[in-house]
Protein backbone atom coordinates (compact mmCIF):
# COMPACT_ATOMS: atom_id res chain seq x y z
CA UNK A 1 0.00 0.00 0.00
CA UNK A 2 3.01 2.14 0.22
CA UNK A 3 3.39 2.60 -3.40
CA UNK A 4 -0.50 4.28 -3.44
CA UNK A 5 -0.08 8.13 -2.32
CA UNK A 6 2.97 8.01 -4.84
CA UNK A 7 0.65 6.95 -7.60
CA UNK A 8 -1.62 9.62 -6.44
CA UNK A 9 0.55 12.14 -6.75
CA UNK A 10 2.28 11.50 -9.98
CA UNK A 11 -1.54 11.57 -11.54
CA UNK A 12 -1.93 14.53 -9.58
CA UNK A 13 0.84 16.64 -11.08
CA UNK A 14 0.37 14.73 -14.28
CA UNK A 15 -3.29 17.22 -14.12
CA UNK A 16 -1.65 20.22 -13.07
CA UNK A 17 0.97 19.57 -16.03
CA UNK A 18 -2.16 20.43 -18.47
CA UNK A 19 -2.78 23.89 -16.79
CA UNK A 20 1.22 24.68 -17.10
CA UNK A 21 1.01 23.56 -20.85
CA UNK A 22 -2.44 25.80 -20.94
CA UNK A 23 -0.48 28.40 -19.86
CA UNK A 24 2.73 28.33 -22.27
CA UNK A 25 0.07 27.60 -25.37
CA UNK A 26 -1.34 31.10 -24.57
CA UNK A 27 1.75 32.88 -24.03
CA UNK A 28 3.00 31.40 -27.93
CA UNK A 29 -0.73 32.70 -28.49
CA UNK A 30 -1.94 29.16 -29.33
CA UNK A 31 -5.43 29.87 -28.05
CA UNK A 32 -7.83 26.93 -29.61
CA UNK A 33 -5.12 24.27 -28.11
CA UNK A 34 -4.87 26.62 -24.53
CA UNK A 35 -8.56 26.47 -24.46
CA UNK A 36 -8.58 22.18 -25.21
CA UNK A 37 -5.93 21.82 -22.34
CA UNK A 38 -7.86 24.15 -19.92
CA UNK A 39 -11.39 23.01 -20.61
CA UNK A 40 -9.75 19.61 -19.78
CA UNK A 41 -8.32 20.56 -16.54
CA UNK A 42 -11.83 22.42 -15.22
CA UNK A 43 -14.00 19.17 -15.85
CA UNK A 44 -10.76 16.64 -14.53
CA UNK A 45 -11.61 16.17 -10.54
CA UNK A 46 -7.89 16.50 -10.19
CA UNK A 47 -7.90 20.16 -11.37
CA UNK A 48 -11.32 21.06 -11.00
CA UNK A 49 -10.60 22.67 -7.43
CA UNK A 50 -6.94 23.84 -8.15
CA UNK A 51 -7.41 27.94 -8.31
CA UNK A 52 -4.34 28.12 -10.68
CA UNK A 53 -6.59 26.62 -13.12
CA UNK A 54 -9.16 29.23 -13.12
CA UNK A 55 -6.70 32.04 -13.57
CA UNK A 56 -5.26 30.09 -16.89
CA UNK A 57 -8.77 30.20 -17.58
CA UNK A 58 -9.52 33.83 -16.67
CA UNK A 59 -5.86 34.36 -18.55
CA UNK A 60 -6.99 32.55 -21.78
CA UNK A 61 -10.40 34.49 -21.85
CA UNK A 62 -9.14 37.51 -21.62
CA UNK A 63 -5.94 38.12 -23.04
CA UNK A 64 -7.34 35.89 -26.31
CA UNK A 65 -10.18 38.60 -26.33
CA UNK A 66 -7.50 41.76 -26.18
CA UNK A 67 -5.65 40.11 -28.63
CA UNK A 68 -8.63 40.12 -30.32
CA UNK A 69 -11.14 42.86 -30.39
CA UNK A 70 -9.62 45.71 -32.14
CA UNK A 71 -9.26 43.62 -35.52
CA UNK A 72 -12.82 42.01 -34.50
CA UNK A 73 -10.89 38.30 -34.87
CA UNK A 74 -13.82 36.23 -33.73
CA UNK A 75 -11.09 33.41 -33.45
CA UNK A 76 -9.81 35.34 -30.77
CA UNK A 77 -12.57 36.85 -29.22
CA UNK A 78 -15.07 34.07 -29.13
CA UNK A 79 -13.67 31.28 -28.28
CA UNK A 80 -16.35 31.26 -25.33
CA UNK A 81 -19.65 32.93 -25.23
CA UNK A 82 -19.01 36.30 -23.30
CA UNK A 83 -16.18 35.50 -23.48
CA UNK A 84 -14.50 38.64 -21.28
CA UNK A 85 -17.14 37.79 -18.70
CA UNK A 86 -16.19 34.62 -18.44
CA UNK A 87 -12.67 35.83 -18.00
CA UNK A 88 -14.29 38.01 -14.75
CA UNK A 89 -16.13 35.10 -13.25
CA UNK A 90 -13.27 32.53 -13.90
CA UNK A 91 -10.94 34.86 -11.66
CA UNK A 92 -13.70 35.20 -8.91
CA UNK A 93 -13.57 31.17 -9.17
CA UNK A 94 -10.28 31.53 -8.60
CA UNK A 95 -10.04 34.19 -6.02
CA UNK A 96 -12.64 31.81 -3.97
CA UNK A 97 -10.39 28.64 -4.40
CA UNK A 98 -7.51 30.73 -3.12
CA UNK A 99 -7.44 30.53 0.38
CA UNK A 100 -3.92 30.73 0.91
CA UNK A 101 -4.13 33.73 -1.25
CA UNK A 102 -1.20 32.37 -3.46
CA UNK A 103 -2.70 33.82 -7.00
CA UNK A 104 -4.43 37.40 -5.56
CA UNK A 105 -1.79 39.24 -6.89
CA UNK A 106 -2.06 37.72 -10.07
CA UNK A 107 -5.49 38.34 -10.50
CA UNK A 108 -5.14 41.84 -9.13
CA UNK A 109 -2.53 42.54 -11.75
CA UNK A 110 -5.38 40.95 -14.60
CA UNK A 111 -8.44 43.46 -13.15
CA UNK A 112 -6.81 46.85 -13.82
CA UNK A 113 -6.84 45.58 -17.80
CA UNK A 114 -9.95 43.74 -17.54
CA UNK A 115 -11.92 46.83 -16.25
CA UNK A 116 -10.57 48.85 -19.57
CA UNK A 117 -11.19 46.46 -21.74
CA UNK A 118 -15.03 46.44 -19.82
CA UNK A 119 -14.95 50.11 -20.72
CA UNK A 120 -13.89 49.30 -24.54
CA UNK A 121 -16.64 46.64 -25.16
CA UNK A 122 -19.31 48.81 -23.82
CA UNK A 123 -18.31 51.64 -25.83
CA UNK A 124 -18.12 49.48 -28.77
CA UNK A 125 -21.99 48.41 -28.30
CA UNK A 126 -22.95 52.02 -27.46
CA UNK A 127 -21.72 53.06 -30.52
CA UNK A 128 -23.65 50.80 -32.44
CA UNK A 129 -26.97 51.47 -30.08
CA UNK A 130 -26.56 48.04 -28.71
CA UNK A 131 -27.28 49.47 -25.43
CA UNK A 132 -28.48 46.68 -23.27
CA UNK A 133 -25.15 45.09 -24.23
CA UNK A 134 -23.32 48.36 -23.62
CA UNK A 135 -25.16 48.70 -19.83
CA UNK A 136 -23.97 44.87 -19.33
CA UNK A 137 -20.05 45.92 -19.92
CA UNK A 138 -20.17 49.00 -18.63
CA UNK A 139 -21.34 47.85 -15.11
CA UNK A 140 -18.90 45.26 -15.07
CA UNK A 141 -16.48 47.59 -15.73
CA UNK A 142 -17.77 49.46 -12.64
CA UNK A 143 -17.94 45.83 -10.62
CA UNK A 144 -14.10 45.41 -11.43
CA UNK A 145 -12.91 48.66 -10.81
CA UNK A 146 -14.88 48.32 -7.33
CA UNK A 147 -12.97 45.38 -6.43
CA UNK A 148 -11.43 45.33 -3.38
CA UNK A 149 -8.40 43.86 -4.74
CA UNK A 150 -7.60 47.11 -6.54
CA UNK A 151 -7.96 50.49 -5.00
CA UNK A 152 -8.90 52.59 -8.52
CA UNK A 153 -11.12 55.31 -7.78
CA UNK A 154 -13.79 55.39 -10.18
CA UNK A 155 -13.54 57.94 -13.26
CA UNK A 156 -17.33 59.79 -13.32
CA UNK A 157 -16.88 59.54 -17.24
CA UNK A 158 -17.53 55.55 -16.67
CA UNK A 159 -20.36 56.26 -14.61
CA UNK A 160 -21.47 58.60 -17.17
CA UNK A 161 -21.49 56.14 -20.16
CA UNK A 162 -23.09 53.58 -17.42
CA UNK A 163 -26.22 56.65 -16.99
CA UNK A 164 -26.25 56.99 -20.51
CA UNK A 165 -26.05 53.25 -21.51
CA UNK A 166 -29.07 52.90 -19.04
CA UNK A 167 -31.03 55.67 -19.77
CA UNK A 168 -31.20 54.95 -23.67
CA UNK A 169 -32.10 50.80 -23.06
CA UNK A 170 -34.71 52.17 -20.83
CA UNK A 171 -33.44 50.75 -17.97
CA UNK A 172 -35.04 53.52 -15.50
CA UNK A 173 -34.45 52.37 -12.02
CA UNK A 174 -30.45 51.65 -13.18
CA UNK A 175 -30.63 55.12 -15.10
CA UNK A 176 -32.20 57.32 -11.68
CA UNK A 177 -29.16 55.66 -9.53
CA UNK A 178 -26.47 56.25 -11.77
CA UNK A 179 -27.46 59.30 -12.83
CA UNK A 180 -28.38 60.52 -9.48
CA UNK A 181 -24.87 59.91 -8.48
CA UNK A 182 -23.79 62.39 -10.97
CA UNK A 183 -26.32 64.74 -10.13
CA UNK A 184 -25.11 65.16 -6.51
CA UNK A 185 -21.34 65.83 -7.61
CA UNK A 186 -23.17 68.64 -10.33
CA UNK A 187 -21.55 66.82 -12.97
CA UNK A 188 -23.39 68.41 -15.46
CA UNK A 189 -26.82 70.30 -16.21
CA UNK A 190 -27.94 67.40 -18.84
CA UNK A 191 -27.78 65.13 -16.23
CA UNK A 192 -29.87 67.24 -14.32
CA UNK A 193 -32.30 67.21 -17.25
CA UNK A 194 -31.94 63.26 -18.00
CA UNK A 195 -32.54 62.58 -13.80
CA UNK A 196 -35.58 64.41 -14.00
CA UNK A 197 -36.95 62.46 -17.37
CA UNK A 198 -36.03 59.20 -15.72
CA UNK A 199 -37.79 60.08 -12.67
CA UNK A 200 -41.46 60.72 -14.74
CA UNK A 201 -40.60 57.36 -16.43
CA UNK A 202 -41.13 55.48 -13.38
CA UNK A 203 -43.90 57.88 -12.02
CA UNK A 204 -42.12 59.68 -9.63
CA UNK A 205 -42.60 63.64 -10.48
CA UNK A 206 -42.33 64.86 -7.21
CA UNK A 207 -38.49 63.96 -7.49
CA UNK A 208 -38.27 65.16 -10.92
CA UNK A 209 -39.48 68.39 -10.27
CA UNK A 210 -36.97 68.24 -7.04
CA UNK A 211 -34.31 67.81 -9.14
CA UNK A 212 -35.23 70.57 -11.61
CA UNK A 213 -35.50 73.31 -8.66
CA UNK A 214 -32.12 72.16 -7.11
CA UNK A 215 -30.63 72.15 -10.69
CA UNK A 216 -32.21 75.89 -10.76
CA UNK A 217 -29.75 76.97 -7.98
CA UNK A 218 -26.72 74.36 -8.62
CA UNK A 219 -26.34 75.48 -12.36
CA UNK A 220 -26.87 78.87 -11.65
CA UNK A 221 -30.47 79.50 -13.67
CA UNK A 222 -29.49 77.43 -16.63
CA UNK A 223 -31.27 78.03 -19.17
CA UNK A 224 -32.31 74.84 -20.37
CA UNK A 225 -33.15 73.56 -16.94
CA UNK A 226 -35.20 77.33 -15.97
CA UNK A 227 -37.27 76.37 -18.79
CA UNK A 228 -38.24 72.96 -18.54
CA UNK A 229 -39.19 73.70 -14.92
CA UNK A 230 -41.30 76.68 -16.12
CA UNK A 231 -42.76 73.92 -18.66
CA UNK A 232 -43.54 71.69 -16.08
CA UNK A 233 -45.40 74.70 -14.18
CA UNK A 234 -47.56 75.62 -17.04
CA UNK A 235 -48.74 72.50 -17.50
CA UNK A 236 -50.18 72.29 -14.21
CA UNK A 237 -51.59 75.52 -14.21
CA UNK A 238 -48.88 76.86 -11.91
CA UNK A 239 -49.04 80.44 -12.80
CA UNK A 240 -47.49 81.87 -10.17
CA UNK A 241 -44.49 79.63 -9.13
CA UNK A 242 -43.98 80.09 -13.47
CA UNK A 243 -43.83 84.07 -13.05
CA UNK A 244 -41.28 83.64 -9.87
CA UNK A 245 -39.38 81.67 -11.29
CA UNK A 246 -38.86 83.81 -14.48
CA UNK A 247 -38.52 86.86 -12.62
CA UNK A 248 -35.66 85.28 -10.54
CA UNK A 249 -34.37 84.28 -13.36
CA UNK A 250 -34.38 87.62 -15.52
CA UNK A 251 -32.39 88.88 -12.13
CA UNK A 252 -29.71 86.52 -12.18
CA UNK A 253 -28.89 86.71 -15.64
CA UNK A 254 -30.39 89.84 -16.94
CA UNK A 255 -28.38 89.99 -20.29
CA UNK A 256 -30.41 86.87 -21.06
CA UNK A 257 -33.23 88.00 -23.69
CA UNK A 258 -34.63 84.93 -23.78
CA UNK A 259 -35.97 84.91 -19.88
CA UNK A 260 -38.30 88.14 -20.68
CA UNK A 261 -39.52 86.36 -24.09
CA UNK A 262 -40.75 83.92 -22.22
Amino acid sequence: FTGIPLCVSISTMAQKSRVISANNLLESENYQEAKEAIDLAVINPKTSDWPRTYLVKGLLCQVAFEAGFEKEDEKKTKLYPDQLYLAYNSYEKALELDTKKRIHSSVETQYYELANSFQKLGQRHYLRREYNQALKAFELALKVSESPLISVKIDTSLIYNTAMAAYESKSWDKAVQYLSSLDKDAYSPETSLLLQKAYMAVGDSISGETVLNDGVGKYDYNQTIVLQLVDLYVASNRWEEAFVLMDSAIVHQPDNYYFPWT
